[in-house]
């Protein structure tokens, strides 16, 4: 779960025992930069990758991203290595987290990625870990 107001995200197992902690940085609170709230799984993971967008004043290319975990459409779970200010509002809508952290739930969580492969994309066969982005002045979760 991430808890977008307090800047936090805790993993729990199946037994719903929590496994790990941590700070994380979601998106800036200005229109076009949150992130979504609601309920997701994660339906593609990317080893390395590019991050990109923006407007024509604030545009941004990110190479190397590493532990890319997608959760609803552009949006990702992911290391960010440009800063280290976790814990307040940061990106441009995905969950920024340290390599560390990104790199211990990549392997954690589900589709289970192969090492051999860039991109694994959850299948029925194998499903991807629910997300649930919350928060508590958006109860409602709509993304």
């Amino acid at each position: 779960m991430v808890n977008l107001f307090d800047q936090t995200m805790a993993v729990y197992d199946e037994h719903d025992r929590m496994v790990y902690a941590t700070l994380v940085s979601s998106g800036r609170q200005l229109d076009g930069w949150r992130t979504p709230t609601g309920i997701f799984r994660i339906y593609k993971k990317e080893q390395i990758g590019q991050m990109y967008g923006g407007g024509l004043a604030d545009r941004y290319l990110l190479e190397d991203v590493t532990a890319n975990m997608y959760f609803y459409e552009g949006y990702a779970l992911h290391a960010a290595y440009w800063h280290d200010d976790f814990g307040r509002y940061k990106s441009h809508g995905c969950i920024n987290m340290t390599p560390t952290d990104a790199k211990w739930l990549y392997n954690w969580s589900t589709p289970v990625a192969s090492p051999l492969a860039n991109v694994t994309r959850a299948s029925a066969d194998n499903l991807g870990t629910w997300v649930w982005i919350y928060d508590p002045d958006d109860p409602t979760g709509k993304p």
